[in-house]
């Protein structure tokens, strides 16, 4: 993380992977939102409703925690700023409405508003635990 520091051109090729990694991740979800019968839909049925909203937290922990680690590729302060950190909630919750709305014109698939809910809960648990990460790391670098 060092090198984003920096602001030379060692800063890039972190900046594009974690733009891509985003964008990828971004384009995993809207691929597996649009599938009837989305892959792994049989693993772990046993869990019923829980494994839906495990699934959906975990898919967005992993957005919010990209969305935090791209925007600090670009500015090395906004992992640690807390308007940068809500913006990626506000982005990445915004991304989870959309992504449900897109749902309706799948067969077979209807939008949730619980759904919507636990995505947010999952990008802001992503933001959470960079933040948590950073101020670990600040404390042992003293």
């Amino acid at each position: 993380m060092k090198s984003v520091r920096r602001r030379g051109r060692s800063a890039w090729p972190f900046r594009l992977l974690t733009s891509g990694a985003t964008a990828g991740w971004m384009g995993l979800i809207f691929y597996l939102s649009s599938q009837t019968s989305p892959p792994g839909s049989g693993m772990f049925s046993w869990l019923g409703f829980l494994r839906d909203m495990l699934g959906h937290l975990g898919m967005y922990w992993v957005l919010g925690s990209l969305g935090l680690a791209c925007t600090g590729s670009w500015k090395a302060a906004a992992s640690r700023h807390v308007g940068w950190g809500l913006l990626v909630m506000s982005l990445g919750s915004a991304y989870g409405l959309l992504d449900e709305y897109h749902q309706t014109f799948v067969p077979g698939r209807s939008a949730s508003p619980l759904d919507v809910l636990v995505d947010a809960a999952g990008v802001a648990a992503g933001v959470s635990t960079l933040w948590g990460v950073a101020r670990l790391r600040r404390g042992a670098e003293r």
